[in-house]
């Protein structure tokens, strides 16, 4: 059953995965202070850079745990650089471009070549790195996120040293969200 936008849970819970980087602590917290002071405190995600997003029907949870756990056992850390104008918004999002690196795009590939039999792909396209600052935004919080992101200091860019497999019930704002 694909339930990629959907709100009934599959087996284990959730109606759509993501493999993602999340952001440190520091820049987490300024993050949700953002979305707080712009009104959007029931944003599901925590901070993050979604390496491999809008995934479903999973063949066997162990397997594609193992699989992430072995991929992430071999990685080196590295570090991720926001755009030289990173913050930017448009149709009521609003978010921190990142540099797509050698080490991301690799990550990247990676991971999608890593899962690519265990979870079905919402989406073939390319990665395009970000990290979000608001979405599904009013008008009027789209408004005051623009105008705040502008003026809110997101720093450079942070280490990466971790990968997490995210589960997600319901919709952006107001559905639940597990760090598997």
């Amino acid at each position: 059953m694909n339930t990629l936008f959907g709100t009934t849970p599959d087996c284990y819970g959730f109606s759509r995965y993501t493999v993602a980087i999340h952001a440190p602590r520091d820049l987490a917290q300024t993050i949700m202070t953002f979305r707080a002071n712009i009104g959007m405190a029931d944003l599901t995600s925590e901070p993050h850079i979604s390496i491999c997003a809008s995934l479903h029907d999973i063949v066997d949870m162990d397997d594609l745990k193992s699989r992430l756990q072995n991929l992430a056992d071999k990685l080196s850390p590295f570090y991720v650089q926001f755009a030289i104008l990173a913050f930017h918004g448009g149709n009521n999002w609003g978010g921190l471009d990142v540099a797509l690196t050698p080490e991301l795009q690799s990550l990247y590939d990676a991971v999608k070549q890593t899962i690519a039999s265990a979870i079905t792909f919402g989406s073939d396209g390319n990665i395009e790195p970000h990290v979000t600052i608001f979405q599904s935004a009013t008008d009027e919080e789209a408004q005051k996120g623009y105008e705040l992101g502008s003026k809110t200091d997101f720093g450079t860019g942070f280490d990466v040293s971790s990968i997490e497999l995210v589960g997600r019930l319901g919709p952006a704002r107001g559905g639940t969200r597990t760090i598997i």
